[in-house]
């Protein structure tokens, strides 16, 4: 059974239970800065990869700090997802994207390999503009979804939203120029505190 309220801080962009792996650290070390289009996927076919550049860069978009694109992100999510990510994880992502797409096609007349930005926020806002009380109620049906094997597209378009965003938001907030440049950084940490307030916008360890 998945655990609904973890799930429903990921997507309400809750960072609390984002824990960087010495896994993800490699991943994220591994992700250097590269020209557009000069970098293999390894995961991400032509369909998909336009689309989640188009997605990262909405939910972290460049301003008078560095956004997703800035900082690899597409490039850490394809790693996770050919690396580290389940078989059923990974099929719940390739079943989502063809769903997004659809949807996507459905709405605007393109392919969303095609669209445009403003059509990917219409997109984002439509599944993810929720009150409190109607994630509750995503999630529950989710759950009767996964429980009873009847993964309806509704099921796979959440579960690779919801991926997506995950990973969106851990690469950013875990990569090394954010880290060292963005958040309140300290390379010199002083002793251990175990009984201390966290601060969602401080970083305790960059790579």
């Amino acid at each position: 059974m998945m655990d609904r309220r973890t799930i429903l801080k990921t997507m309400t962009l809750s960072l609390g239970g984002m824990i960087a792996t010495p896994v993800m650290l490699e991943l994220l070390s591994s992700c250097t800065r590269q020209e557009p289009l000069s970098w293999q996927p390894l995961f991400l076919d032509k369909e998909s990869l336009p689309l989640i550049t188009n997605l990262v860069d909405i939910i972290l978009p460049a301003s008078d700090t560095p956004g997703a694109i800035d900082v690899d992100v597409p490039q850490f999510l394809d790693l996770v997802l050919k690396e580290v990510a389940t078989p059923e994880e990974q099929e719940h992502f390739n079943k989502g994207v063809d769903i997004f797409d659809k949807r996507f096609e459905e709405r605007f007349g393109v392919s969303s390999s095609k669209g445009e930005k403003a059509q990917f926020e219409a997109m984002l806002d439509q599944y993810f503009n929720k009150s409190e009380e109607e994630q509750e109620a995503i999630f529950e049906q989710m759950e009767l979804w996964s429980e009873a094997g009847n993964k309806l597209e509704e099921f796979y378009l959440y579960m690779f939203l919801i991926f997506t965003r995950h990973y969106t938001l851990f690469g950013y907030f875990n990569s090394k120029q954010v880290g060292t440049q963005v958040l309140d950084y300290n390379p010199y940490p002083g002793s251990f505190e175990g009984c201390i307030p966290l601060d969602p916008d401080k970083n305790v360890s960059s790579i």
